[in-house]
This record gives C-alpha cells, structure tokens and sequence, in this order.
C-alpha cells in the first residue's frame, strides 16, 4: 500500500493486477489511470486534487473515507470498472462528478460492491452524470450489492444485471438516453436485479434474460412498468410491494415469472412471455399479487403455465387480481410449491376463470369479482382447503365436479355450466345462490350455506336436493323446465328429500324427476307466478298452504297435496299420466286430465269450473261443484271415472265429449245431470240422485247394483241403458229417438214428446204420457203400474219381438195411437179406454194379442198383422178394421158406436177353437166382408151346436163389398178347417152348419157368388161337398138371419140339393179312397 505523501505535476497510473490502496494525501494533479488491478481511494486526502480518473482496465474502488464517501472527481470509464469497498459492511460509496463511458464500439465496463450488503451509487448532484458509451457499450452490474442511478444521464449504451441490484431512484432517464428504436436486450437480466421508484421504461428499452434470470424489484409502493420487450431464457422475479406494469404483450422469455411482493401487472398473457412446451411450474405467486387489467378469454393461459403458490416448505398466499369488468383464462394447473402448502386469493372486480386442476392444499380467498372454476369444458377445480367466498363463487363445466370444500363468507355461489356441481361442504356462506345452467346438487344439508342467503334458479338450470332435507333456506325466485326440461328442482337420489323454505316462482317452472321429495313446510309457501309444471315419475309433497297463480300441471308421477290448499286456492289444474292425492281441502278454477288420477277419498274438492278428461282418467276425492253449473268433457275414446261423490248445492252437471264419464260412487245436491254427448255410466254403488236430460248425441247407461234415485228425466233422441236401472220421482219425458234400456222404477210420469222413445227394460210405478209426434216403444216384460195416457203419436208395445207388455194401469186413447208389436202370443189385461176417442189401437205383430180387459176405448182398431183376440166385450168401440194381413178372432163382442163399421180385410176366426165371436154395429155402420177378407170356420163335431163345436159369427148390417164370381172364385173366402180330434160321422146330406147369424136379416139378398169356400184345411173323412145358403137361423127364424153351410155328402145328389135348397154350391171335394 502507498501511505505516504506524494506530489508533483503528473498523473498517476496504476498498472499491474494487485490492489494498490491509497490512504495518505495525494498532491499531484495530474490524471489518475487505473489500467489493470484495483486502485482503492480510502480516505478523502488520497483524491489527486483535481484530478480525473480515467479506469482503462482494472477497478477504481472507493473505500471508507470522509462525510458523504463521495468520489467527486469525473471519471472516464473506458474499460474495467468502479467497485464500492467500504469498511463497514452496509456503508454506501458514492461516485459524485460526472463518470463518462468510452465510446468504443463493443466498450463493456463493470459496477460492483465488495458485498451484498454495500451500495454504490452514481451520481449525486451532476446532472447526466453518466454519460458517454456506444450504442452497443455495456455497463455490467456486477453486485453482489445495490447500485443505484439517482439523476438524470445520457449515456447512450446498454445494461447487464449479472448480480445485486441495479437501483434507478428516479425515472427511466437514470438509465440514459433511450434508443431511437427496439432494443432487446438494453437491459439484460443475467441472474441480478433491476429496481425503480416510480420508473416507466418506454418500449425501445427492452429486456433480455438469460438462463440466470433476472429480478425486478420496486420501492415501497412505488410503481414501476416496462413497455419494452423481454425476451431471452430465463425467468422473471418481480419482488417487493411496488406495482411492476409489463406492457409489451410480445414478451418473449422463456423462463418462469415469480411475483413475491406487491403487484405484477400486465393486460394480457403475452406480457408473461412464452408459454413452456410441456406442463411446467411457470408462475410462482408467494405473497405478491397477478394483475390483469385486460382480459383473456379466446384463449387461455396456456395449460402448460402451472401456478405455483407459497414457497418451499412453507406457506404462503398467491394472488390474482382481475380488473373491473376483465376476464382471464387461466388454463394451468394450480398447486403447492415443494414442501409447500399454497393459499389462492382472488382481487379485483373481474372474473379469473381456472380451467386446470386444483392441487394447492390451502384455502381459497375470494375478496372482490369472480371466481370461476371452469369455462364450460370438462377442467377447473378448487384447492383441498375451505373457501373465503366474499365476492362471488362460480362453476361452469360440462361436467360433473364435486365441491367437497367447506364454503363460508358474504358472497354468492352460482353453477353457470352444463354439468353437475355438488356441493358436499359444511357450507356457512351468507350470500346468494345462482343456478343459472346445468345443474347444482346439494351433497350435504348445508349445501347452501346459511338462511342469510336465497337460492334463484333461472330457465334450463336444475337444483338437485339429492336426498338432503335443508331447512331455512329460500328460494327467490325460479322458473324454468329444468336440464333437458327434467325439472327445476329435482331429488336424484333414492331417499326422499326436502326443502323447507320460501320458493318464489318467476314464470312457468317444472319441477319432478325420479326422486321423492317436499316443498315449503311450517309457515313456508311456494308463491309467485307460475305455473308449477310436476315431471318425472317421481312424487311431490305439497307440504302447506301455497300461494303461486296461473295454476297446477302434473306431467308425470305424482304430487301429493298434503294441506289445505297446498294447490293454490281458485286455480287450475292439469293431470296428465300423472296423480294428484290429497286428503285436504282445495278449490280448483278448473280440472284437466289425461291419463290422469284425482285420488283421496277424504278430500274435500271444490270445483269452480269444467272438467276436461281423456284417456282413462280417475276422480276418486269426494268433489263439489261451485257457483254454476260445470261441465265435464270427456274426449273420444276416453273414460273418466268419477269413484268419489259428487255434490252441487243446486248445480247441473253437464257432460260433453263424445267418451265415457263411468260414475261408481254417490252424488248429493246436483239438481240435474245433462248428457249433452258421450256416455254418461253409473256402476258398482254409482248413485246419480239427481234430475238427468240426456241429448241427441248423449247415451246414460246404468249398471249399478244400487238405486239410481233419479228425479226427473228428460231423453232427447237419445238412450238410457244398462242392467241397474233407475227410480225417480219426477217426470220422464222424451222427445226425438230415445231409448230406456234399462229397468225404471218411476215415481212420476214418463212424458214422451215429439220424438221415438224405446223403453227396453223393466219399468215400475211410471205413468206414461205420450204427447207428440213419434213413438214410445216398451219392449220388457216389466210393468207399468199406474198406466198409460197417449195423447199424440203412439205408445207400442214391443219391437217386432217377444218382449213388452204395457203392465198393469189402464191405457187411455186421446189422440194417439196404442201400437201392439210383438211375434208371439201374448194377452193384455188392461182396461183400454178414451174419452174422446180419437186414438187408435193398432195390431202391428205378427204374433196373437188377447185383450182380456174391460175395454170401452171408441178409438178405431187396426189389425195391420197378426191377430188381436177378443175375450171380452168391447163396449162403444170405434170402426174396426182388419187389413189384408190381420185376423180379428176370440170369443168376445165388439160393439161399435153408431155409424162405425167394422171391416174384414184380412181374416175373421171367431173363438180360439171353435167359438161365437160378435160384431155389433149401429146407425149405418156395417159389418164389411171385403174383396180378399176370409173367415176361417173351425169345426170339431159335426153333432154340436154353432160356437161350441163350430165357428159361428154374430153379425148385424152384414155387407159383401167382395167381387163376385162364376164358379167359386169370389173375393171373400170360408176356409173350412178342421181341428184336431175332430167327430164327423155324418153320411146323410142337407147337413146344416150355421156359420154366421144377422138380427137385422142383413144376409137376405147377399150375393152368394162373391164367397168362395176353401177346404184344404178340412182333413175329415167321408168328405163329400159344401155350398152357401141364406138360412134363417136353422128354421128359428126368418129369412137373412144366418148364413149356412151346407154339407153334400156325394157328388151324384149335389144338383138335387141345390134344386130343392134354392143355394149356391161353392166348394166340392170327392171322397177319399
């Protein structure tokens, strides 16, 4: 060392690679050369005054000397460099006049501490005190402490930072004057540090790192930024709590970027440089913070960024801060660092989406924006550790993710994607719930964190309970048909479920699925606008009293309606394939149903408007209607069956469609059931107690065992069947074609108007009044006791058929008609009356009718067909006629009334065997024998007398309007027939049979050529002939009181007899062989 005192004009040069340190006072004044070695100033006497230093190849150093450590005298730095060496270990020195770097093409010098913990620094009080350089000079920070640029320069080179810390105090004009165009590698960051205050680099001065990587580090909260591009590959260290802006978005480096302190801001992903090729730890966050003000969404940080949180082996919190209305894509997975346990804290207003996997161990922090795991793929998880949610908790994947973290604080959870989320957590978070795609199923019964906080579910989104009974929780508002219209709330899960809260709907919202589960308990309601749709083949429980509007709608399953008006009061309902039970009280604005079941026999259902039903539907709750009459639709081949009562308060019923109401149950207080369409079927104990109009288009059947207490009835061309019949205590009435085929137990009149009415079952206890146009038809066996009235149309008895009598009441012609119609024999033991007589009887069958009653109606009788037996006498009968088809025959007595006749068409047969039928007329009524008409005259024993053992006819005012004819061909015929057994021993001729008697000798001057006599019928032996004769009763009286039949027993004597008798021989048959 040199330490004494020296002089002189000259400079002083130090040469050689040792260390010469100068501590005595220095009197030259000449230049100061350090060329090689290191030159130590260590006290303020050993500055050569003045004196410039000129560095061409070693150190200048600068030790420990006087106030300020200040080398104050310029300096030219042509090679080599200046190094800080002070005695105390964290001691500054200063160089204070101007250091200027050669400007030597490719000139590189150093600046260097002797340890970490000294500074160096350039140049208090000079402006540009740094000056000089090339453009590719470099100025090499050496380290391994600080060396700072407190004021302006304009040194033209470039910056290497290969150890300590390069520390610019001011701006970016510290550095020098910046290049005129890019320059990568202006700064390169070689394993040291750069720190600012407050310091922008504009984007010509870029950054270069090399395989050491490089260290930015800001004081306090000063805030730095570089706009130019960082390139090279190392890595990235941003340390301190400053703010560090990186603002080229081509960044280039290739290593890691490490915030460790403050805030790494940059506007995208490209500031963070170059993506690895392979997943590798790229951001390491330990107590500093990512910012990004701008967004990255088209796409992500690369998945090969993986986010390192924490430091080794210990723990630690990394952040990133997403500015207001920014999103970013961070698509790398987030762990722990080695041995480490990481903390994620989410700032800022703006959403960070993570689309990796979650691997950190520690919590979760979300103080401001969103948090969202997932961009609607399959990726993005939390950490293992509880979640801090202050701001907002989102997940949008495809998939399914199961959240078992615990969750608690102010803010939101909301499940935006198309999958599943689970919430399995002991959650206690206060804020609200989202559901607005996918689905969000509660893994546990705080799923939903505290009451604090409502649940919305919004259109396409699904709540799943999974089996969890949460209570205290609300949902605010709801709507929707659910994922893949499966329901907005559904239970997944097999054991039942609940949800006891508030639930608000916001439209139409459809609830259901596969599982069992119960909304709204204890003072909860589901209200708002709906309506609620059910779906699923699962069951709801409606568990209180709801308030929602615009009605019910079961899709599928069922719902139970646990409380009274659990089904809003006063609205609709709808049930298809489905099942409403309830064992409440409820009011329904209306009931739809296909396929559908109203079950719940202790129900008590108000019903405020119709009834639409198709397919097989069932009403089983005892039901009321209420306020006017309702109306039950049943569609096309469709049934509803109503197996509850039924009651009105004074209400008709109407049912239309074209289907089946089947009712097995009883109804009370309905005042009418109009059949307008379709059937209308009471079975099992079905009781209609009410009046019923049944339409045109309308059909009642009744099939029940028990009674139908009917009241009134009133059948519209349409019918009434069934094997249970009905009694009622009203009217009956018809009009158009009707049918009764069912038994009628009838407490009033059955009133027949204007239409056709067949009553194929029994009837009992009816009066029947036919008024109109048209026919009653009665075609059973059953009676109707207190009678029949026919005013108009006609009242028949049968069908063509074997059935139908007209029972046991007198039968009153006023001005219609009594049809009998049936095909075999039968008798009628009614009185058959008139007042007025103008009715009629008419025979339409083809059968044998007997009237045994006391007959004295003065209608006309038509025998169309068959024969009508009279057994009795028919006092004041009017015109009788027998058509060409009919036969009048019995034992009886007809009297007609005066200027009636009666008129043979057809046949006359008095008696059943042999008998005396009487014809009796008045006035100018006659007893007609007609072209075609015929008597069949019955003989069994030739030895009797008229009317035991032949036919006889007791006649008055007999006229033969029959043509005439030569040789027995007449136009009215004698059919001699005899009947079995019969006696004829006869042998003897002129055998006199009268067949006919006149008290007004009405046969004398008859024309006998218009009979002709028939035998084919007459199977007695020893046949011989017969012929006409007008008689006078066998010789008891007068001429034309009898028409005789004479026997011929042989064809030899016939002329004979004719010559003596004066007759006329009409019929001969030769005797058998």
């Amino acid at each position: 060392m040199i330490d004494q005192t020296a002089g002189g004009a000259k400079g002083f040069t130090k040469s050689g690679s040792g260390t010469l340190v100068l501590t005595a006072t220095s009197l030259y004044t000449g230049d100061t050369n350090v060329n090689a070695g290191v030159l130590k100033i260590d006290s303020t006497g050993a500055l050569s005054t003045p004196t410039t230093y000129r560095v061409n190849g070693g150190i200048l150093e600068i030790g420990t000397f006087g106030s300020g450590n200040s080398l104050d005298r310029p300096i030219f730095l042509n090679s080599g460099g200046l190094r800080a060496n002070r005695t105390a270990a964290t001691t500054t020195g200063t160089f204070g006049s101007v250091v200027t770097v050669g400007n030597t093409a490719g000139t590189v010098v150093t600046l260097s501490t002797a340890t970490a913990a000294q500074s160096l620094t350039l140049i208090t009080g000079a402006a540009n005190g740094l000056t000089g350089g090339a453009s590719d000079s470099v100025i090499n920070v050496l380290g391994p402490g600080t060396i700072s640029l407190n004021t302006n320069s304009n040194y033209v080179g470039k910056w290497r930072i290969s150890g300590g810390t390069l520390s610019i105090t001011g701006d970016q004009a510290n550095l020098g004057t910046a290049p005129g165009a890019p320059v990568a590698d202006y700064i390169t960051m070689d394993g040291g540090a750069f720190s600012s205050a407050n310091s922008s680099l504009v984007t010509n001065r870029g950054f270069t790192t090399t395989s050491n990587g490089g260290t930015f580090s800001l004081s306090g909260t000063s805030d730095g930024s570089i706009a130019g591009i960082i390139t090279g590959p190392g890595s990235l260290f941003k340390v301190n709590t400053g703010s560090l802006t990186l603002g080229n978005s081509n960044n280039a480096y290739q290593g890691s970027t490490s915030v460790l302190g403050g805030w790494l801001v940059v506007a995208s992903g490209g500031p963070l440089g170059t993506a690895p090729n392979s997943p590798t730890d790229n951001l390491f966050l330990n107590a500093g913070t990512l910012l990004f003000t701008g967004s990255v969404t088209g796409v992500p940080l690369s998945a090969n960024r993986r986010v390192v949180l924490g430091p080794i082996g210990g723990a630690g919190t990394g952040t990133i801060d997403i500015a207001d209305t920014k999103t970013v894509r961070i698509a790398g997975d987030i762990k722990n660092n080695t041995g480490g346990t990481g903390t994620l804290g989410k700032a800022g207003l703006g959403t960070l989406i993570l689309e990796g996997d979650g691997l950190y161990t520690g919590t979760t922090h979300i103080s401001a924006g969103t948090l969202q795991l997932g961009n609607g793929g399959a990726g993005g998880s939390l950490g293992a550790g509880n979640v801090t949610d202050s701001a907002a908790l989102s997940f949008n994947r495809s998939n399914a993710l199961n959240v078992a973290n615990n969750i608690d604080g102010s803010g939101s959870v909301n499940q935006n994607g198309t999958g599943v989320t689970t919430l399995s957590g002991t959650n206690s978070y206060t804020g609200v719930t989202r559901v607005t795609a996918g689905t969000l199923k509660l893994g546990s019964a705080s799923a939903l964190g505290t009451a604090a906080g409502a649940t919305s579910v919004t259109t396409g989104a699904t709540l799943d309970l999974n089996g969890q009974n949460i209570s205290g929780e609300n949902i605010s508002s709801i709507a929707g048909a659910g994922v893949g219209s499966g329901g907005a709330i559904i239970n997944s899960s097999g054991t039942p479920a609940s949800f006891g809260g508030n639930i608000t709907l916001a439209g139409n919202t459809s609830i259901g699925g596969s599982g069992v589960f119960t909304l709204a308990s204890g003072f909860s309601a589901i209200g708002g606008t709906g309506p609620l749709t059910k779906v699923g083949s699962g069951t709801v429980t409606l568990a209180t009293l709801n308030t929602y509007t615009q009605g019910t709608v079961i899709n599928g399953g069922g719902i139970i309606a646990a409380a009274q008006f659990a089904i809003p009061e006063n609205t609709a309902v709808t049930i298809n394939n489905a099942v409403l039970s309830t064992d409440q009280h409820q009011v329904f604005s209306s009931l739809t149903m296909d396929n559908g079941k109203l079950l719940g026999p202790s129900a008590n259902i108000h019903l405020k408007g119709n009834v639409t039903a198709s397919g097989v539907s069932q009403i089983e709750t005892p039901t009321t209607l209420i306020d006017v009459p309702r109306t039950f639709t049943v569609a096309a081949d469709s049934t509803l069956n109503v197996t509850g009562p039924l009651g009105g308060f004074g209400l008709d019923l109407i049912k239309a469609g074209t289907g089946t109401m089947v009712f097995t149950s009883s109804s009370t207080g309905l005042f009418e059931y109009k059949v307008n369409a379709g059937t209308l079927h009471t079975t099992g104990s079905g009781d209609l107690n009410a009046s019923v109009t049944v339409e045109s288009a309308g059909h009642l059947r009744l099939d029940s065992t028990g009674v139908n207490n009917l009241q009134t009835v009133t059948i519209n061309s349409s019918t009434i069947s069934g094997s249970g019949g009905f009694t009622n205590s009203g009217n009956v009435a018809s009009t158009g074609t009707s049918f009764i085929k069912s038994p009628v137990q009838v407490g009033g009149p059955i009133n027949v108007i204007n239409g056709e009415l067949t009553i194929s079952g029994a009837t009992n206890g009816a009066f029947i009044n036919k008024q109109g146009v048209g026919t009653l038809t009665l075609t059973n066996d059953g009676n109707v006791q207190n009678g029949i009235y026919i005013g108009a149309g006609a009242v028949q008895i049968g069908d063509g058929g074997t059935t139908g009598v007209p029972g046991n009441g007198n039968i009153e012609l006023e001005g219609g008609e009594f049809v009998i119609n049936r095909s075999n024999a039968f008798t009628i033991a009614n009185n058959i009356t008139s007042t007025f007589g103008t009715g009629a009887l008419r025979h339409k069958g083809t059968g044998a009718t007997t009237l045994t009653g006391a007959n004295s109606y003065g209608s006309p009788t038509f025998i169309d067909n068959g024969t009508l037996v009279i057994a009795t006498t028919h006092a004041g009968a009017g015109a009788y006629t027998v058509g060409p088809n009919g036969s009048l025959a019995g034992n009886g007595a007809v009297s007609v009334t005066a200027n009636q006749s009666v008129t043979i068409q057809g046949n006359v047969s008095p008696g059943t065997s042999a008998g005396n039928l009487t014809l009796q007329t008045f006035g100018t009524g006659v007893t007609e024998l007609a072209q075609g008409g015929s008597y069949t005259w019955e003989i069994n024993n030739e030895a009797g007398t008229p009317g035991t053992a032949w036919d006889v006819l007791t006649l008055d005012a007999v006229s033969v309007t029959a043509n005439s004819g030569a040789n027995n061909t007449g136009g009215f015929t004698i059919r001699i027939t005899s009947l079995p057994g019969i006696v004829w021993t006869n042998t003897v001729g002129n055998r006199v049979f009268t067949i006919a008697t006149s008290s007004d000798q009405s046969f004398a001057g008859v024309d006998l050529d218009k009979f002709k006599i028939n035998t084919d019928n007459f199977a007695a032996s020893n046949l011989g002939g017969f012929y006409l004769k007008i008689g006078n009763n066998n010789g008891f009286g007068v001429n034309g009181d009898s028409l005789d039949l004479i026997y011929v027993p042989e064809p030899s004597s016939v002329m004979a007899m004719l010559a003596i008798a004066g007759g006329t021989m009409l019929r001969r048959r030769r005797r058998r062989a």
